[in-house]
């Protein structure tokens, strides 16, 4: 059994196999896939949920909250009586 060895980006579950190496093209291979796990700190998205807290949020245009809530709900058959 011959190997080769070669990074590639899969797309859509799909493997490209390089120009470099034709010989395994429409054959029947064995794949191992590795790849590195990055650490949540180092993570992109995590990176921009760290700066959306960090700069916080300007509430001021919200208004009255309560209002919001009586506007929003208004379509749910609540009971309050009792509570």
């Amino acid at each position: 059994m011959k190997s080769v060895e070669f990074k590639t980006i899969v797309h859509n579950g799909m493997i490209e196999i390089p120009k470099e190496n034709p010989e395994i093209k429409n054959r029947e291979v064995k794949v191992i896939i590795m790849w590195e796990e990055k650490p949540l700190d180092e993570s992109k998205e995590l990176q921009k949920i760290y700066k959306v807290i960090d700069e916080g949020a300007d509430i001021s245009s919200f208004g009255d909250v309560e209002e919001w809530q009586r506007i929003t709900r208004a379509d749910r058959n609540i009971n309050s009586e009792g509570l």
